[in-house]
């Protein structure tokens, strides 16, 4: 680990977490929870419980949700207080926002949890900076050419949960590395967002300033999911960075106006490569077409790629379109 500017830096450490069989349990923990299954979602959740000490953040979380929608409401709190008292910690902002734990938000305890949080966020945002994890092709030297792929974790993510879903890219490509950059912006335990807009730009050009000098690349392609692709296009329409390709997965928008709004009116994406991945699951799917219609008002090429049983999360053949779209970009 080096730290430069603020910026703590990873190369190829252990990710401590085996992310895939994570989000296959979490998965059919999803799965019951919109069937409303929830005795079914609970013991899902407690399986997860058990089975991922590391992560207390998400499965006391989703345990608490799950008996709160059973109506147990002193095993939700019980549950909450137990995820404290194993390292997690959630501010009160997003307990109280947090549709399925409404029936506990008069309860004493409750608010005592969203205080006890509070204190816990004031401390981690104090601290915090932004960490970039680098991960390298096998045989990988300096002195060769290589391109770089800059990942943006969704809202409430972080980069090694982020990576799970990108890093099987390296078994098909030497040519590039991949490097994740996570927000200094705290949510909660490894949760971070991308809310302040200029402070994540800034940390986006920061990092490919640092990836340049100390790992350098010929192209780069910018590549997010949720907000953190909505902040990729954002740094690339803006010209604060200079890209030649765009992933946008799952964007984080609702309507054309939003879209606008957000972008302030900075649109300079005429000569960069970009994919747009969507589910029409998605809540959010509209503001992905509303995007994709921008990119052709605009008149610039794009390839938008929809899923009919997707929702908002990655396709499950992600890297094949991912690898298919940078033989193009690159």
């Amino acid at each position: 680990m080096t730290t430069e500017n603020e910026l703590e830096v990873l190369i190829n450490p252990p990710n401590p977490i085996n992310w895939p069989y994570f989000y296959s349990l979490t998965n059919k923990i999803f799965s019951a929870y919109l069937k409303k299954n929830y005795e079914d979602g609970l013991e899902l959740s407690l399986q997860l419980l058990h089975s991922f000490p590391e992560v207390p953040e998400k499965t006391y979380f989703f345990t608490a949700c799950f008996y709160a929608l059973l109506e147990e409401r002193k095993k939700a709190l019980k549950y909450l207080e137990e995820g404290f008292s194993h390292g997690a910690w959630w501010p009160s902002f997003y307990l109280n926002n947090e549709r399925d734990l409404e029936d506990l938000k008069a309860d004493k305890k409750f608010i005592e949890l969203g205080k006890k949080g509070d204190v816990k966020f004031e401390e981690e945002k104090k601290k915090a900076r932004p960490q970039l994890l680098i991960r390298t092709p096998a045989n990988y030297e300096k002195t060769n050419a290589y391109h770089c792929l800059l990942v943006l974790h969704w809202a409430a993510g972080n980069n090694f949960e982020t990576e799970s879903f990108w890093k099987d890219i390296l078994t098909y490509r030497d040519d590039l590395f991949l490097a994740y950059l996570q927000s200094s912006q705290v949510w909660g335990r490894n949760m971070h967002v991308w809310n302040d807009k200029r402070r994540a730009l800034l940390e986006i050009r920061h990092a490919l300033e640092y990836l340049q000098q100390h790992h350098p690349f010929q192209k780069t392609i910018l590549g997010g999911a949720s907000q953190g692709a909505n902040v990729a296009l954002l740094a690339v329409a803006t010209k604060m960075v200079k890209s030649n390709g765009l992933i946008l997965v799952v964007p984080a928008f609702q309507t054309r106006k939003q879209i606008d709004e957000f972008l302030a009116g900075a649109f300079e994406v005429d000569s960069v490569a970009t994919l747009i991945i969507a589910g029409k699951k998605d809540p959010l799917y509209q503001g992905a077409l509303e995007l994709t219609k921008k990119f052709q008002d605009e008149k610039i090429p794009l390839t938008f790629r929809p899923y009919p049983d997707l929702g908002h999360n990655y396709p499950p053949d992600f890297i094949t379109i991912v690898n298919d779209f940078l033989a193009t970009a690159l």
